[in-house]
């Protein structure tokens, strides 16, 4: 079975020993919740975590990551963006927008090491269907609008 990445924290809070939550958190959130531990306004990106981790909040119900050819560049650029919601894992390998799009579905309780990719089954299509609409959504929620806007259109 793969284990989920794990996020382990310690520092003079209010978060009691031991404590364990199962949500689903993100590499964003960990400056959001290390500039409150310390007083500190967050920047406006990522959740801050204290609250979910003293059982005051309840988390967003997903994460994202986002592979945009980094690291070392293959000759034909991937792209890929990975939703996790409930037990389902949903990756989209973004491609020409005049091309097929692939990717990969699991759904994580009945496949824990994800052998079974279920993107092309068609009793799977309505899942793959909301997930991605569901991505959609989050994608244009989460896109970067820090830039000034200069004109009207």
């Amino acid at each position: 079975m793969r284990p989920n990445v794990l996020l382990l924290c310690t520092g003079p809070t209010t978060i009691p020993a031991g404590t364990r939550s199962a949500e689903l958190v993100q590499l964003i959130d960990l400056g959001a919740t290390i500039l409150t531990a310390v007083g500190l306004r967050p920047l406006g990106e990522g959740q801050d975590l204290l609250p979910l981790a003293t059982n005051r909040a309840t988390g967003r119900g997903w994460a994202l990551s986002e592979y945009r050819n980094s690291g070392h560049p293959y000759p034909t650029p991937i792209h890929l963006t990975m939703l996790r919601r409930d037990h389902w894992k949903l990756v989209v390998q973004h491609a020409s927008p005049a091309t097929a799009r692939t990717g990969e579905l699991y759904d994580l309780a009945a496949d824990p090491n994800e052998l079974q990719n279920l993107w092309d089954d068609p009793l799977h299509r309505d899942i793959r269907t909301e997930l991605q609409e569901f991505l959609l959504d989050v994608l244009v929620a989460t896109e970067d609008r820090s830039q000034e806007r200069v004109a009207d259109w």
